[in-house]
């Protein structure tokens, strides 16, 4: 029983003194370590002790830094050292001047790299804040007295001052808005700038007036020169152009210009009305004329162009284009009424004629006139030319004209029809009939004309037929009709 006891004993007794000199044993390392954190101290360590405190504690194993007793000294020293370094670099501000701005920033940063506890033993934080607000002030102050010598050095202001005041005026509106109230002469800098432009748009408009005198007589040639000073003029602020004291002359020298080339195109409208070109004699009367009312063109033009339009509406009544003649004339008439328009309205007058509206009733064609059988026509609000053929003898037609809201009647000879018409609302002969609006029908059913003789008790009678066409629908009506073309008419 004893022995196996002893036996027990003895490896725990090892074991325990194994552990007890594990414990008692540290490197010369970490004691040189503890021995240098020991030794700084609390309120005003030297920051060379500091380092070789830290870079002694650092070099130690991890398990050695945790085992250390007095590590957080090492902190606190180090806490303490960078709260020294902040009081000092406030301390050492002095008199803040312009120059002061990296010292106070290099205070500031000491500050900004405390930890919020370190804040509360910084001393002279209130004195920090103040020393920058002053420098602040101090900076403002400069730079509006940089602006306020910009503008002094502008000196009396003439025309040639205008480098001097751009560069006060981009200095003072690139300026915040604090610098520029602490600016002396932001008014004299505006009233500087007034007077420039003052002084620019009168010399502007002495250089314009110069320019238009010496346009001297006016010709031709001097179309480009007048329409640049033109264009010059118009660009001109309203500032300069109230100062400008030739500018009637200008738009005497503009009426000139074309007055002379009113004269030369109406000679050239002449000369292609003589080539007969009336077409491009008008054209070209009408794009040099443009938007001016026709009184105010020069007369020989006007009369050109009113000669070249009156040739071209009778080489159209010539060609019996009553239409084109009726629209080329009467546009005429409108656009130049005032105007001497003895030529065109003779064009005119003989158009009216060709195309007066035939009186209602009248014949054109009385091939199938005659017999008893009858054919009445009503129109509505629109005039139609009648023709009535024969299905069996196409030359056997009966053509004849009703007016608007009018009704004819006319005798056919006996036989079977077809029944067309055309209809619209200006008559411009039978060539064109109503012009391009024309509408050309022709009815469904053909109509058959008969007559016969009998008796009844008044004696010996003819019984014929009597047709009743409407142009326009009517309740109860029923014939139809179908459109057909020009050609088929």
């Amino acid at each position: 029983m004893d022995i196996v006891r002893r036996k027990i004993l003895i490896p725990a007794l090892c074991l325990f003194l194994l552990c007890g000199a594990l414990a008692g044993c540290r490197s010369s390392e970490a004691a040189e370590a503890e021995r240098l954190i020991a030794a700084l101290s609390a309120d005003a360590p030297d920051a060379d002790a500091v380092a070789r405190a830290r870079e002694a504690y650092e070099a130690l194993p991890e398990e050695e830094q945790e085992a250390l007793e007095n590590a957080a000294l090492l902190e606190q020293a180090e806490s303490r050292l960078r709260v020294n370094a902040a009081n000092e670099s406030i301390a050492a501000l002095g008199e803040i001047t312009l120059e002061s701005a990296d010292a106070i920033l290099a205070a500031r940063e000491s500050c900004g790299a405390l930890t919020p506890y370190e804040r509360t033993l910084v001393e002279d934080l209130p004195a920090l804040a103040a020393a920058e607000e002053e420098l602040h002030r101090l900076e403002v102050e400069a730079a509006a007295e940089e602006i306020d010598a910009l503008i002094e050095a502008v000196g009396e202001v003439g025309t040639e001052s205008r480098t001097a005041l751009e560069a006060a005026r981009t200095a003072y509106d690139a300026a915040d808005e604090e610098v520029r109230a602490a600016v002396r002469l932001g008014g004299t800098l505006t009233e500087a700038e007034k007077k420039l432009r003052a002084l620019e748009a009168q010399a502007a408009a002495s250089e314009f007036d110069a320019s238009v005198e010496a346009l001297g007589e006016v010709t031709l040639d001097r179309e480009a020169d007048v329409t640049a000073l033109r264009r010059e003029y118009d660009a001109f602020p309203e500032d300069v152009r109230a100062l400008v004291t030739e500018a009637d002359a200008l738009s005497e020298a503009e009426r000139a210009i074309t007055e002379l080339k009113d004269r030369v195109v109406s000679d050239e409208v002449k000369l292609l009305c003589d080539e007969k070109n009336y077409d491009d004699a008008i054209t070209r009367a009408e794009t040099q004329i443009g938007t001016r009312p026709p009184a105010e063109v020069g007369g020989s033009l006007v009369k050109s162009c009113l000669r070249a339009y009156a040739a071209k509406g009778n080489a159209l009544l010539k060609e019996q284009r009553y239409e084109d003649a009726y629209m080329l004339l009467s546009s005429c008439r409108e656009t130049y009424a005032g105007q001497d328009l003895a030529e065109v309205d003779k064009a005119w007058n003989a158009l009216k004629t060709a195309i007066a509206e035939p009186k209602n009733g009248q014949f054109f064609n009385a091939a199938a006139r005659g017999g008893y059988g009858t054919l009445t026509v009503e129109t509505g609000h629109s005039p139609a030319f009648i023709k009535v053929i024969s299905i069996n003898d196409p030359k056997r037609v009966l053509s004849f004209y009703v007016r608007a809201d009018s009704k004819t009647t006319v005798h056919v000879r006996n036989g079977t029809y077809t029944l067309r018409y055309a209809t619209g609302e200006r008559w411009f002969g039978t060539k064109q009939m109503f012009g391009s609006g024309t509408i050309y029908r022709a009815f469904d059913d053909n109509l058959g004309f008969s007559a016969k003789y009998g008796y009844s008790a008044a004696g010996r009678e003819v019984r014929c037929s009597a047709w009743k066409v409407t142009l326009y629908p009517v309740a109860g009506g029923t014939a139809g009709t179908t459109p057909i073309s020009a050609d088929e008419f």
